[in-house]
């Protein structure tokens, strides 16, 4: 009974660590996804692929790696987050670019 109690620690730790590290990479592509879709008129196609391609890869990814689904939402979080965060960079950087600052 201990060892399959150990056992079952090892594994909730790897899944642990495993969910943050491709919470970390969803982030940093979806910073650069957003980033890319900072300054396209909206609903134009270039936009909706910068906007959609990061979920399918989240799914590749999730499924890849055996995550359950009920990390879909955590993940679905971290995507909205990374995609403002690299819209907010890109118009920050073209508006310093626009005044000259």
């Amino acid at each position: 009974m201990l060892l399959y109690t150990t056992n079952l620690i090892e594994i909730g730790s790897m899944m642990i660590k495993t969910i943050i590290i491709v919470s970390i990479i969803l982030f940093i592509i979806n910073i650069f996804f957003g980033y890319l879709r900072g300054n396209l008129k909206k609903l134009t196609f270039l936009w909706w692929v910068y906007l959609h391609v990061p979920i399918f890869i989240e799914i590749i990814i999730r499924k890849m790696l055996g995550i359950d689904r009920i990390y879909i939402i955590l993940f679905l979080v971290i995507l909205i987050i990374g995609q403002k965060i690299g819209v907010d960079i890109k118009r920050k950087k073209f508006k310093r670019v626009e005044t000259g600052e």
